[in-house]
């Protein structure tokens, strides 16, 4: 994001300096409406915001010497909230609500000069293009672990994913598939949280964990055949650890994360499910959580 105090035409010390987003901002911008459409962000909210932007992950690491990143990203995120804030209040809530969301989304991904959010999407230099966004099934993925994990997902909601599936292509059969599996996969954390609170025997447990495990890897095959692999299962921008980069606004290009998604997928099956990265007795003591971190 770029503060620009100086108006480049007249050359005048502007008093609201403009915000110009820069590409990975946006991204931020499109999660925040997503979350946001319904209602004000709460603490929950923001918390989630903060870990897909890769603020709960630095402050976590006690990596001093990101210290500048970590306070650019939380001013990123409080600008965010502040002018994505301020384009939904400013909106009438009647049936064209959606539409302007969805239109000013559309902005937002082809990097439009159209911008009611802030001051401009594109890098902020003459000489550059606007940069669409890239999507596609798993960055629908990553948005819809944001507003499903709750077990939130409202009518808006649904138009506003319906609206980014065709924009990236998506087909809303596996959109629909998409949801479900979250759906599921959320539905196996709070059963596991059950027996682990519950007084049944550990031979009760261990054969109710292995039907969980069972229906879990069910879900993930069918994940994995849309390239969705078993990383991005953890906290939410937590996958761009080790071979990936440590949040969302170091993410390496779509065509470079691609071709690492693809290098052994079977192999990360094997690895991640069929190995038995959930054992028995670490379940029993600690369920498998994959979502944001949120509780």
């Amino acid at each position: 994001m770029k503060l620009q105090e100086v108006d480049n035409a007249t050359g005048k010390v502007l008093e609201s300096p403009n915000i110009i987003w820069d590409k990975d901002d946006r991204y931020a911008l499109i999660a925040f409406l997503l979350m946001s459409v319904d209602k004000e962000p709460d603490a929950l909210s923001i918390k989630k915001l903060d870990a897909f932007m890769g603020i709960v992950q630095l402050e976590e690491s006690g990596n001093e010497g990101r210290i500048d990143t970590l306070k650019e990203l939380r001013m990123v995120r409080d600008f965010v909230i502040r002018e994505g804030g301020d384009f939904l209040n400013n909106l009438n809530r009647d049936d064209n609500y959606c539409e302007f969301i969805m239109d000013e989304i559309d902005h937002i991904i082809d990097g439009s000069d159209g911008c009611s959010i802030g001051n401009g999407y594109s890098m902020g230099l003459f000489y550059y293009k606007p940069n669409e966004l890239q999507g596609g099934i798993y960055f629908l993925f990553d948005y819809l672990k944001l507003v499903i994990n709750d077990g939130c997902y409202s009518e808006n909601q649904k138009r506003l994913f319906k609206y980014l599936s065709r924009k990236w292509k998506v087909d809303q059969t596996v959109l629909h598939t998409l949801i479900e599996s979250i759906k599921s996969l959320n539905k196996i954390i709070i059963k596991r949280k059950e027996i682990e609170n519950s007084g049944m025997s550990y031979r009760e447990a261990v054969s109710a964990l292995s039907g969980l495990n069972h229906e879990e890897q069910t879900i993930w095959k069918k994940l994995n055949e849309f390239g969705i692999t078993n990383d991005r299962a953890f906290d939410t921008g937590n996958y761009f650890n080790g071979k990936y980069f440590i949040n969302f606004f170091f993410k390496p290009s779509i065509k470079d994360e691609r071709e690492i998604e693809e290098e052994g997928i079977v192999d990360k099956i094997g690895d991640v499910i069929v190995d038995g990265i959930y054992k028995v007795g670490e379940l029993i003591c600690a369920p498998f959580e994959w979502l944001s971190g949120v509780r």
